[in-house]
């Protein structure tokens, strides 16, 4: 509804229209989530946007705060593989993130109201730019153990749970050598008709 108030098109926005899009609102003193000034990516057509009373980007380390959006990203994907994220699992994801990256209070406020956002966005969106193939080992093995945690949350998982947890890993780019070794410590329940 805002980009058509802002009359800014349907369908993908061009990276320009996003680009004013933040502006706006950072003019209107107010923050933005995923802010496209920082991404640097057009929104898709009816992507979640988190508008909130927040800390500019100038007051973030920018390139902390992408590391840890990026891992953000892969772990809302594996939260999400049952179709909802439930708050104790964003709440794991964020106090993960928070301690692995040292992040600030403003960069802490900023990734809650992107997770927020992309909690309420399609699952599928979630891998979009997201291969861990890029990963050195030692941080694909993070985020190999933010992914177990992840996975595990809520308690129990089931045979079909435990199948879209691996599938969900082998898109996000991990081996599937790699994917068995994270996976190892759950034993998936038979699933319940």
């Amino acid at each position: 509804a805002l980009a058509k108030t802002l009359e800014l098109g349907a369908g993908r926005l061009a990276l320009a229209q996003c680009r004013a899009l933040c502006e706006a609102v950072v003019d209107a003193e107010f923050s933005i989530e995923p802010d496209a000034n920082l991404t640097g990516r057009a929104f898709e057509e009816h992507q979640p946007l988190a508008i909130f009373h927040g800390p500019s980007l100038e007051s973030i380390n920018r390139a902390r705060y992408q590391g840890a959006t990026y891992v953000l990203r892969i772990a809302m994907a594996v939260a999400a593989v049952d179709g909802v994220v439930n708050r104790v699992e964003s709440e794991t994801i964020l106090e993960h993130l928070h301690s692995a990256f040292d992040l600030s209070e403003p960069e802490l406020q900023r990734l809650a109201a992107l997770n927020c956002a992309m909690a309420r966005g399609p699952a599928k969106a979630l891998l979009v730019g997201t291969p861990v193939k890029k990963l050195e080992a030692n941080h694909r093995d993070a985020v190999g153990r933010l992914v177990l945690a992840v996975a595990s949350v809520d308690g129990a998982v089931d045979a079909k749970k435990y199948e879209a947890i691996h599938q969900t890993c082998i898109r996000l780019g991990f081996e599937k050598s790699e994917v068995d070794r994270i996976l190892a410590p759950l034993s998936p329940e038979p699933a319940r008709n």
